[in-house]
């Protein structure tokens, strides 16, 4: 008798939670924000000496504070991001990923944190050949991408005449130019200013003309829409009071000059 009254003792407590939503959604961990990162992308989000660093390192952190919780990232390959999203393995991605329309069949995006462009890498002894994105375009240049991005689609719809060849790490792309190997090697610009930055004496640099105009989210399931609320809230305070502006400019270096000259940053 006494074995029946606990089981359905315990029957009606877990009714109750059931009801009541006591305790959070399978997968959510109470008071804390799980990021999704791929931490290949130097100087969005990269690892050094083992630490994850970067721009979007700094920014989880601080948006898991503003929302009171606790930063958790978690490391997963480029095409791995938007499954585990869906799987809810994590809450929100945060590794440098272009608002598209098609990405957006899938997922919610934040207001853009950050607008950037297509840019090309090369050597700078080449420079003087590639003075315009036209020029690049219409070339039958060894055009390097790294597979599966933005930068991967546009070569492949727009440099008709090139011969795409795609990588599976920006250093990959950056060591194959310095090897003559590829021509030119296309990515989003604060990945380009950094590895030009990094390349610099080994006689690569940046072409400064965009391909394109793009811009950066964070993704969130679109059934989360509280998050995506709280996180545009976050944002917009950010870009307010220019604290937005002064992350952005510490990590792209590049962009504060931009901005001085008119460009739109965010």
């Amino acid at each position: 008798m006494i074995r029946r009254l606990i089981g359905l003792a315990v029957c009606c407590v877990a009714l109750i939670v059931l009801q009541t939503g006591m305790y959070p959604a399978i997968g959510h961990a109470e008071g804390v924000l799980r990021i999704g990162v791929t931490a290949n992308r130097a100087p969005i989000v990269y690892k050094e000496k083992g630490k994850l660093t970067g721009l979007e390192a700094e920014i989880g952190k601080e948006l898991a504070q503003a929302l009171g919780k606790e930063a958790q990232f978690v490391e997963l390959g480029w095409e791995e991001l938007i499954p585990a999203l869906l799987d809810n393995k994590i809450d929100i991605i945060m590794s440098g990923m272009t608002i598209t329309d098609m990405r957006r069949m899938r997922v919610d995006f934040s207001e853009p944190y950050l607008v950037i462009g297509q840019m090309a890498l090369v050597r700078a002894t080449d420079a003087a050949k590639y003075r315009s994105t036209r020029s690049m375009a219409t070339s039958e240049a060894r055009v390097g991408v790294e597979k599966g991005t933005t930068g991967d689609i546009m070569v492949q719809r727009e440099f008709t005449k090139a011969k795409r060849v795609g990588f599976t790490s920006l250093t990959q792309g950056a060591e194959s130019l310095m090897r003559k190997k590829i021509d030119m090697f296309i990515h989003d610009a604060p990945v380009i200013f950094s590895l030009a930055a990094e390349n610099e004496a080994k006689g690569l640099t940046v072409v400064n003309d965009f391909f394109t105009q793009e811009f950066l989210g964070w993704a969130m399931r679109k059934d989360d829409g509280e998050l995506r609320a709280s996180v545009n809230a976050v944002l917009q305070e950010w870009k307010d009071s220019r604290k937005l502006d002064q992350m952005i400019f510490h990590w792209i270096p590049a962009y504060e000059s931009i901005a001085q000259q008119g460009y739109k940053v965010y």
